[in-house]
């Protein structure tokens, strides 16, 4: 199973993304954040496959916290949730493994969650 981290400084964001998430069956929310500096200081304890990621966030852009997790020695999948469709480029470029927009459906996720366990070759059944 996909072990997933939320960092999102929404709290109606991170609870609407945990629910579809849940609702998959394919992933383990290891972690819930509304504050990216206690996520980036929680993260190595958690056993994370991916992030999804806010990129526009109060003290830290999420760029820049997906660029300290992919360049890592165990680096951590990204995926980008954001209401802003204008950082998809960058975000491709930074090697995110997806990018959703907010407010997410159930349908759209389905398709990244197919895409991550099909990059970091994951079973589904695991």
């Amino acid at each position: 199973m996909l072990r997933a981290v939320i960092i999102d400084d929404e709290v109606h964001a991170v609870g609407n993304l945990a629910s579809l998430l849940e609702e998959s069956g394919m992933v383990e929310i290891v972690g819930q954040f509304t504050n990216p500096f206690e996520a980036l200081d929680k993260l190595d304890g958690l056993g994370a496959d991916v992030v999804f990621l806010d990129i526009v966030m109060p003290g830290i852009n999420g760029m820049t916290i997906a660029n300290r997790l992919l360049n890592r020695s165990r680096p951590i999948g990204v995926v980008f949730v954001s209401a802003h469709a204008k950082y998809a480029v960058e975000a491709f470029e930074a090697g995110a493994l997806d990018y959703l927009l907010k407010p997410v459906s159930e349908d759209r996720l389905q398709k990244t969650l197919w895409t991550i366990y099909e990059h970091l070759d994951l079973d589904e059944a695991e």
